[in-house]
């Protein structure tokens, strides 16, 4: 779904749905010219064991991002065209602040050394810093490098180097101090493809970026500020989800959704910590896949359906890492189904609870695996 540029009086959806009609790149290779056996070779089993919905919390108009601090069981909402963040208590299930930021606000993280939280402003190109212990914008921080507002639309932090990463939606990515909110250039598409900030990956220095109109997810260097690779070969990115960064002896994995007709599938990268990723596999997913998230601990990944699909649900694969993950679970959500967090020790009583934004709802459905 594409975001409308400033002035559309369209409502605008979730910003890792972005997209300008392109387009759909045939399938093949990865530019290292490698194809992992198990890739192209996974069909969802048709039989799930449905989950129960814990909790729809209602939140504000058009609810975008999530993010979920897994040390104060928090969750951070943005809601686009209220033009806040709802803080939700996850011992009470309840919003318990709302926060105003800047105009139409979409991506949203948390960063744990600093105790903040970054919300992507793409109408004002600007990004609000809220500090956790405060409930309060403490700074906005201006990201439009060009001198015109470039959209700012995701964000990513590195919590190991206090770095922001700011998709600007227009074609540059920028990195910004949790320190003195500097803010640098690090890596410029000269205007061949929109870009947004999806992930980053501290054991190898790499920040991960949907280059839509390329039909590919980047692989940039934070040090170098350059690319070190392209890994295509599906479809258009949607959003991605790192699982086990820096073990020791792991190649680490990396999920991107793609979406788009005929792309109902998510495309798993592997060796993403020893250099240049490889194809591992792919899950056909029931419909579009939107958002999503992984465990790294319980090995399950959850994905978000697009509202166009039959049903607006999450599937949770178990397994995610295997060449045949499961889907063990559908959840419905009410509502059109959006971004996922997920806190390994969350919710009223301290297990891991799934936190999911339904935009056409207003609404944060919960539930527990």
């Amino acid at each position: 779904m594409p975001i409308p540029r400033p002035g559309l009086a369209r409502t605008l959806r979730p910003a890792v749905r972005w997209s300008r009609p392109v387009a759909v790149l045939a399938a093949a290779v990865l530019a290292t010219g490698l194809l992992a056996p198990a890739a192209l070779a996974h069909t969802a089993p048709a039989v799930v064991r449905p989950a129960v919905v814990t909790t729809t919390i209602n939140v504000g108009a058009n609810p975008t991002g999530i993010a979920a601090d897994t040390a104060s069981h928090t969750v951070y909402v943005s809601n686009q065209n209220s033009g806040t963040v709802s803080v939700i208590s996850e011992a009470t299930s309840t919003v318990t602040h709302t926060i105003a930021v800047g105009t139409n606000p979409q991506g949203v993280a948390v960063d744990p050394g600093t105790h903040t939280v970054w919300v992507a402003n793409p109408a004002n190109g600007t990004v609000s810093v809220i500090s956790e212990a405060t409930n309060a914008v403490i700074q906005t921080v201006n990201v439009d490098i060009s001198g015109t507002d470039e959209w700012p639309a995701t964000v990513a932090v590195d919590a190991p180097t206090g770095t922001v990463y700011v998709g600007l939606y227009f074609g540059y990515l920028v990195s910004i101090s949790d320190q003195t909110y500097a803010v640098q250039q690090v890596y410029n598409t000269n205007g061949t493809t929109h870009i947004a900030a999806s992930a980053v990956n501290p054991a190898t220095s790499t920040v991960f970026a949907n280059t839509q109109d390329q039909g590919s997810v980047s692989e940039i260097s934070t040090t170098g500020k350059n690319l070190i690779t392209s890994l295509t070969g599906i479809g258009l990115p949607g959003s991605d989800a790192i699982e086990n960064t820096g073990a020791a002896g792991y190649p680490g994995y990396l999920y991107a959704s793609q979406f788009g007709t005929g792309f109902d599938r998510i495309a798993v990268y592997t060796s993403i910590d020893s250099g240049p990723g490889v194809i591992w596999n792919v899950i056909h997913t029931p419909g579009q896949p939107t958002g999503v998230a992984v465990d790294s601990t319980a090995n399950t990944l959850y994905t978000s359906l697009a509202e166009g699909s039959s049903t607006s649900e999450v599937a949770v694969y178990s397994n995610a890492n295997s060449a045949s993950p499961a889907l063990t679970e559908a959840v419905a959500t009410g509502g059109s189904a959006g971004q996922i967090a997920e806190d390994p020790a969350g919710g009223p009583t301290g297990v891991r609870t799934v936190y999911v934004v339904s935009p056409s709802a207003n609404t944060v459905t919960t539930f527990a695996p």
